[in-house]
């Protein structure tokens, strides 16, 4: 093997070894923007995510000395390891996480950080989780204490200007009108969003850990702010219809217009911050770590390993820890309140959760 070779395989096995653990969670993520069971909009996430990247490679690298190679070899090792548990456990979503390393070291790779229009790699990859169905998880987990938060800060805005106002959990009564504060006005898709921009912010502005975290619980507790005013607005609306000139407020495209604009009022002083620094907080890489150069051997060794435990990874037998032990079927009534039981086919998601 001559020495031009061994460069060549060594990347060439750890492309296919990327590619081999990448492929059934990548599978999985598309088959979730298109399965409208997880209502996921997380493609246009990532159009994001690929416009702040060609937007990063179009300028060019500046003449910092970077360890590129050797951050990106310790991510794809750490996503092995991650995606061990995805197969094993057979939770999709953990192999999610494993495409998000990916995206970390292909932007290590690409030097987006160290370009004359830098984009950091690290939030690049966090930008990445927008693309899995997190809405559906985060509505799932905190959904019902921000539907009751939600209604309490607008319950509580609203009494600063109108005595007929009766609040009962997410329930408003405004004028002898109610108004219920469902699911879905939880505020989950505004704290998506204002979460997805600051993160953009922070791709391209770079912050310390300290600045990026008093950030993100400011804009958390803006967005908060923001669905309260979109509530109370809607409320008012419903309440008053001459408020806006008799149109009603539930009807589309004014009432996500109402949503849009009280986010944008929300994240505008946010933006504000940001744009007024003419220089990114901090011009190193964030998590920044050191790792010992490899000889052309160990290079060569590492790839040859990392391909041969994608290849057993992906050949493990998958025990979903989730599922219950399989019951006794049980016999239906042919009849139940006067309705006589048909026979309907399963649906193509069906069929394939079945076969599962």
């Amino acid at each position: 093997m001559t020495r031009l070779q061994t460069p060549a395989l060594t990347t060439t096995a750890f492309l296919l070894a990327s590619a081999i653990l990448a492929y059934e969670p990548l599978d999985w993520l598309i088959g979730t923007w298109l399965d409208p069971s997880y209502s996921s909009t997380g493609a246009f996430y990532l159009v994001a995510l690929v416009a702040l990247v060609a937007w990063s490679l179009s300028s060019p690298v500046g003449d910092t000395v970077s360890r590129h190679r050797q951050k990106a070899v310790l991510l794809l090792l750490a996503s092995v390891l991650i995606r061990l548990a995805s197969q094993v456990l057979a939770v999709n979503v953990i192999g999610g996480l494993a495409l998000a390393l990916d995206v970390y070291a292909l932007a290590v790779l690409l030097r987006t950080g160290e370009r004359r229009r830098p984009a950091s790699a690290f939030w690049l990859a966090v930008l990445f989780l927008f693309t899995l169905p997190v809405e559906r998880i985060l509505q799932r987990l905190v959904g019902y204490p921000l539907q009751e938060l939600s209604a309490k800060l607008s319950c509580g805005g609203l009494g600063l200007f109108f005595s007929d106002l009766t609040c009962s959990g997410t329930r408003i009564e405004l004028a002898g009108r109610d108004v219920l504060v469902d699911l879905p006005c939880s505020g989950t898709s505004g704290l998506m969003l204002a979460m997805a921009f600051l993160v953009i912010l922070n791709a391209l502005y770079r912050p310390r850990l300290g600045a990026a975290a008093f950030w993100t619980v400011a804009a958390l507790t803006l967005s908060l702010l923001g669905n309260a005013l979109r509530i109370g607005l809607l409320a008012i609306g419903i309440a008053y219809p001459g408020v806006f000139l008799g149109a009603d407020v539930m009807a589309q495209p004014l009432h996500d217009l109402i949503g849009y604009l009280t986010l944008a009022l929300s994240l505008a002083p946010v933006l504000v911050f940001y744009r007024q620094q003419r220089e990114p907080f901090a011009l190193s890489g964030f998590p920044g770590f050191r790792l010992p150069n490899l000889s052309r051997g160990a290079r060569d060794l590492t790839a040859l390993v990392f391909l041969s435990l994608a290849l057993l990874i992906v050949s493990l037998p998958r025990h979903a820890f989730d599922v219950s032990e399989p019951g006794v079927p049980k016999d239906l009534p042919l009849v139940l309140a006067g309705e006589t039981g048909v026979d309907v086919a399963l649906l193509p998601v069906e069929e394939a959760y079945f076969r599962q």
